[in-house]
């Protein structure tokens, strides 16, 4: 595990159980497959407080741009776990 790696899963360990719901599959799985760039955009990410991040990851803001394709990232592994949730 990279330090990035290791920054990434320190700072996506949050104060909401909301976010650890948005965020723990993606970081433990999603985030392997990410190059350098979109890990340190994701970092970037993770330094938002949690109800501005909150509010991002329940669509009642838009993130800044810098942060759209992190959030589409996270959005995407989401809809796709929730999907073979149910085929189960």
């Amino acid at each position: 595990m990279t330090n990035i790696d290791k920054e990434i899963k320190h700072r996506s360990r949050r104060g909401l159980l909301e976010l650890d719901l948005f965020l723990s599959g993606f970081i433990n799985k999603g985030s392997s497959m990410m190059g350098v760039d979109d890990k340190k955009r994701l970092l970037e990410f993770l330094m938002i407080d949690d109800m501005t991040m909150l509010d991002i990851l329940q669509k009642k803001t838009n993130p800044l741009a810098a942060h759209k394709k992190i959030v589409l990232k996270i959005e995407s592994f989401n809809a796709n776990a929730l999907q073979q949730s149910r085929k189960r």
